[in-house]
């Protein structure tokens, strides 16, 4: 088995032990961007920038394509109910604000292009979950690509780059949906983006290999960007 196979599956095993047999995808512009539009039920339209990393022998794309369906063509009055079912909607509100919070500026979903993300979807629970990928390029380090440890990045990036995707913006500040949005950020910022919390994980996981000044950078880092964010937010 290749080596990548062989380790999303054990992502899979370790993350979701109750639900382990869904589809992984990893979703990168090689082709074509992954920028979650229909593109019609054929699945060779979407090979090229979603690969599946588990049940790929199966090559059963219907899952992906009704995702895209209901997030394009459903009309706005039903929006929400209609993508209930296919999308942990409280899951994907926390993703997108907690990469907004940390500063991920990989040319990604979070930052409005379809490139460098992944996506789980179960078995049991059928509802699209985004996972934690490529985090090489925090804000919180300093550098532009992750390469320097000497100083806080920018505190004051918006919170809506996501939506330079279409399918995104329509999720994000959907009338029904923006203001969860909101709320994830409130939450995050209150728990474990606060000093009480995330200052601990970073002494605990830097200590000793960091030096002490530039966790604290770190750690003002996100009080900064934690008081930038709640003068944007109701």
């Amino acid at each position: 088995m290749h080596t990548w196979k062989y380790w999303t599956v054990k992502f899979a095993e370790a993350h979701f032990p109750d639900d382990d047999n869904g589809n992984l995808y990893k979703c990168m512009h090689e082709g074509d961007y992954a920028d979650l539009r229909y593109e019609g039920s054929d699945p060779n339209a979407y090979r090229d920038s979603y690969f599946k990393n588990t049940n790929a022998n199966a090559d059963d794309w219907s899952d992906l394509i009704n995702l895209t369906d209901r997030m394009n063509n459903y009309p706005d009055s039903s929006y929400v109910a209609d993508i209930s079912p296919v999308i942990n909607i409280d899951q994907w509100m926390r993703w997108f604000a907690t990469q907004s919070i940390i500063g991920n500026i990989e040319k990604g979903l979070a930052n409005g292009s379809g490139d460098d993300y992944a996506m789980y979807h179960g078995q049991t629970d059928t509802r699209f979950i985004l996972l934690p990928y490529d985090l090489d390029s925090l804000r919180v380090t300093g550098g532009d690509e992750g390469t320097t440890w000497q100083s806080p990045g920018k505190t004051n990036d918006s919170i809506w780059k996501a939506t330079g995707v279409d399918a995104i913006n329509r999720f994000l500040t959907h009338i029904d949906l923006e203001s969860q949005y909101y709320a994830a950020f409130h939450d995050l910022i209150d728990t474990v983006f606060s000093p009480a919390q995330v200052d601990p994980l970073l002494d605990a996981t830097l200590g000793g290999f960091v030096p002490q000044p530039v966790i604290d950078d770190m750690k003002q880092y996100f009080v900064d960007r934690n008081a930038y964010i709640l003068t944007v937010i109701p």
